[in-house]
């Protein structure tokens, strides 16, 4: 704080309450420049008197004191003469009880008066009898302290199917890097939230899934982790639930939970389509004692609904970061598309006209589409009723091009059958049918 006088400022006093998230404030430092003046003490004067008896001096950090948080000076007032000016610097260290994006100020108040009180006690002038002294009153600036939010980020680790991506630089970060995925297939999302040094009360993230596309699935495999990567405590929760061997990782990111979340720290279901689980932490405290950051990790998985989804389906997800009600903190984006396998059947055949008697071949082509929103196919299988008027119905083997599993044609009475366990884009499958007509 800066005390400066335009005009000769006697009996000047100074308060500051200091923010109670200020723990152990010290007066650091005391400077001055110009003409300053400590009351001498004194019983009163007259108005012949022209400057009280002091002397011209410099303030230091002892002429100053904190008590209970409040800075002010010492029982004898000051005297600044025009130009003068005052300088204290005020040390402290920020309470762990701090929460992300609190915001609080300081002020400072001077009083001082345009005569020296202590020795003017009578009239100020024999022509103004009733002439006083005014008293003036000045708060500084506010001084304005705002505690760093925290951070939050969803991305893609993992997804069942290999068929779709495997691709890492996939993370679903930004639309362009969404991750295909297919109905049915499992994803795995991680969450990862920066804590601040100090305190977050009532933690808890909320998934914030779209109304359709994603059910969680709440198994054993939701995992956390407390990351830091410095010296301190790091990470803590007053969950009981939440302490042992893995919750706690002193490394840098990126780090995979191992420790499993309980089930008594998620809430929201029971667990459909859309349902938005919640991860309850409880009460979180950061303190680190250095500048190195501090993360909660969480990563769960989720199924791709059946019910909703169709292709071309982009499904674009967050999570909330909480204290008690208040959100402190939505996350970046979280992309997927949904393809979907798409097949398709052709059948010709080679005669036009017959008599009774004769041979009649048909020609079955199974196509997987190749198209980029498109997957590949799994557990294929077509069945073709031949008519009842041919007879001796015969099927050949499959004849497949591209990546085709599995492939099989059999044909029971008239009913010929063809089945793949798995057809990848572009691939075919081709049967040749005969029969023969009844004559």
């Amino acid at each position: 704080m800066r005390i400066a006088a335009n005009t000769t400022a006697y009996d000047l006093t100074l308060k500051d309450t200091l923010p109670a998230y200020i723990a152990s404030p010290t007066i650091l430092s005391v400077s001055s420049k110009g003409t300053i003046y400590q009351d001498a003490g004194g019983t009163g004067g007259t108005n012949t008197t022209t400057y009280p008896a002091a002397s011209s001096y410099t303030p230091g950090i002892s002429d100053f004191t904190i008590t209970s948080g409040v800075v002010t000076n010492l029982t004898q007032a000051l005297h600044l003469e025009k130009g003068a000016s005052l300088t204290l610097t005020v040390l402290g260290t920020l309470s762990y009880s701090v929460v992300p994006a609190l915001s609080f100020s300081n002020t400072a108040t001077i009083n001082w008066n345009s005569l020296n009180g202590l020795y003017y006690t009578t009239n100020r002038t024999t022509n103004n009898v009733t002439s006083t002294a005014r008293a003036y009153t000045n708060t500084s600036a506010v001084a304005a302290i705002a505690i760093t939010n925290v951070l939050a980020a969803k991305s893609i680790i993992a997804t069942s199917e290999s068929a779709t991506s495997d691709d890492p630089s996939l993370d679903g970060s930004t639309a362009l890097l969404a991750r295909p995925v297919a109905i049915g297939e499992v994803v795995r999302f991680r969450l990862t939230t920066q804590v601040p040094q100090g305190a977050i009360p009532t933690c808890k993230l909320i998934e914030n899934f779209p109304s359709k596309g994603f059910t969680f699935l709440n198994d054993t495999n939701v995992r956390i982790a407390f990351v830091s990567d410095g010296t301190g405590l790091g990470i803590t929760s007053s969950s009981n639930t939440l302490s042992g061997p893995g919750l706690q990782i002193t490394n840098a990111l990126p780090q995979t939970p191992t420790f499993v979340l309980p089930s008594a720290n998620i809430t929201g279901g029971p667990f459909v389509d859309g349902t938005k689980p919640t991860f309850w932490l409880g009460n979180i405290t950061n303190s680190n004692s250095d500048f190195a950051p501090a993360y909660i990790v969480i990563e769960f998985n989720a199924v791709t609904s059946n019910d909703s989804n169709k292709k071309p389906t982009s499904l674009v997800n967050t999570f909330t970061v909480y204290s008690n009600t208040t959100a402190l903190y939505t996350s970046s984006n979280s992309y997927c598309a949904v393809f979907e396998p798409a097949v398709t059947t052709t059948k010709t055949s080679t005669t036009t006209t017959l008599d009774g008697g004769d041979s009649v071949s048909y020609t079955l082509v199974i196509t997987a589409a190749n198209a980029a929103s498109e997957t590949p196919a799994f557990e294929v299988s077509l069945t073709d009723p031949i008519p009842a008027y041919l007879t001796n119905v015969t099927v050949s083997a499959p004849v497949t091009s591209g990546v085709v599993v599995n492939a099989q044609s059999s044909v029971v009475g008239n009913n010929v059958s063809v089945s793949a366990d798995y057809m990848t884009n572009g691939a075919t499958i081709t049967v040749t049918v005969t029969g023969w007509g009844d004559e």
